[in-house]
C-alpha cells in the first residue's frame, strides 16, 4: 500500500469509528475492527465493479457476511458503517475508477431521513419510498434497506445527481455553519 493509500485507509477507518459513536451497538474501535474486514473491502474498492448490479450484489453479500459474523448489528448499522467507509475511500478519496462513485450508497441515518422529511423540494411519492423508518436501527433486513435505497435512487435520478450525492440533504454541518456565519460576521464588527 502506497503512502497516500495508507493515510486514506486509516482515515476511512477513523470515519467509521466516529460514525459509530452515535448509538451503534459496537462501542470500541477494537469491536469494529474485529467485525469488518476493512482491508478486504479496500482491495475491492481498488478493483471496483463493472456495473451497479455487480456492486449491489457485492454490497448485499458483504453486509450479510458481516451480520453473520456479529449478530448484535442489524442491517441498518452495518450498512451505515460500510457506506461511510466506501464514501470516504471512493467518493472523497478517489480510490478506484471514477465510475464507482455512481454505484455506492449513501450512509442512511436519522439526520438524513429527517432532512429529507423536512424538505419541500422532494415530492410526496419519493418521500414515502424513502421514509419507511425513522432510525437506522429500524432497518432490520436487507429487503427494507433495498426499498429505501431504491427511493434514494429515484430521488437522485430526478435531481440528476449520483446516488451518494443525496447526502446533500444531510446538511447538519451546513445548517450549523450557515447559522454561525452571521453571528461571526456580527462579532467581528464589534
Amino acid at each position: 500500500m502506497e503512502t497516500r493509500e495508507g493515510i486514506l485507509y486509516n482515515f476511512a477507518i477513523w470515519t467509521v469509528v466516529s460514525a459509530a459513536r452515535s448509538g451503534c451497538p459496537l462501542k470500541s474501535k477494537e469491536e469494529i475492527l474485529s467485525t469488518f474486514n476493512f482491508f478486504e473491502i479496500f482491495i475491492k474498492c481498488k478493483k471496483g465493479w463493472q456495473s451497479r448490479n455487480e456492486f449491489d450484489i457485492w454490497h448485499k453479500k458483504t453486509l450479510l457476511k458481516i451480520q453473520k459474523c456479529n449478530g448484535q448489528l442489524n442491517v441498518g448499522w452495518i450498512a451505515k458503517l460500510l457506506n461511510v467507509f466506501l464514501k470516504t475511500l471512493i467518493y472523497v478519496g478517489g480510490v478506484g475508477d471514477e465510475i464507482n462513485k455512481n454505484y455506492i450508497h449513501p450512509p442512511i441515518d436519522r439526520i438524513l431521513l429527517n432532512e429529507i422529511k423536512k424538505s419541500k423540494n422532494i415530492d410526496t411519492k419519493n418521500k414515502s419510498d424513502i421514509l419507511k423508518v425513522n432510525r437506522i436501527k429500524d432497518i432490520k433486513d436487507y429487503e427494507l434497506y433495498t426499498e429505501i435505497i431504491h427511493g434514494l435512487q429515484n430521488l437522485a435520478q430526478v435531481e440528476s445527481i449520483k446516488l451518494i450525492e443525496v447526502e446533500k440533504y444531510w446538511d447538519y454541518a451546513y445548517n450549523k455553519l450557515h447559522h454561525a456565519i452571521p453571528a461571526i460576521a456580527t462579532a467581528s464588527r464589534v
